[in-house]
């Protein structure tokens, strides 16, 4: 896992990255959809709230119904749609 994906999957406190606050690090980059599946048990959804709270605009929250950790992006329509947001966030097209 590279980028965001590595920070944000590692916990606040991890012995990995024990000096990175993820809650700061993301604060400070936008555009970010934060992406959170409501069956997480690995990262409570709370902390998805929490991070979502501390960003910049623009961003969004998505709490996708049944994905478990690592999971929200399996659907194709979740998949699309972080391709649109990020097509609108950025001013690109198609």
């Amino acid at each position: 896992m590279t980028g965001i994906g590595f920070l944000a999957s590692r916990p606040i406190n991890s012995p990995e990255s024990p000096q990175v606050s993820a809650a700061i690090a993301l604060s400070r980059i936008s555009p970010i959809p934060y992406i959170h599946g409501d069956r997480d048990v690995t990262v409570p959804v709370h902390h998805g709230r929490e991070l979502y709270d501390a960003a910049l605009e623009p961003k969004q929250l998505w709490i996708v119904p049944g994905a478990g950790h690592i999971q929200a992006m399996r659907e194709t329509a979740q998949q699309d749609r972080l391709v649109a947001y990020l097509r609108e966030a950025l001013g690109t097209r198609p």
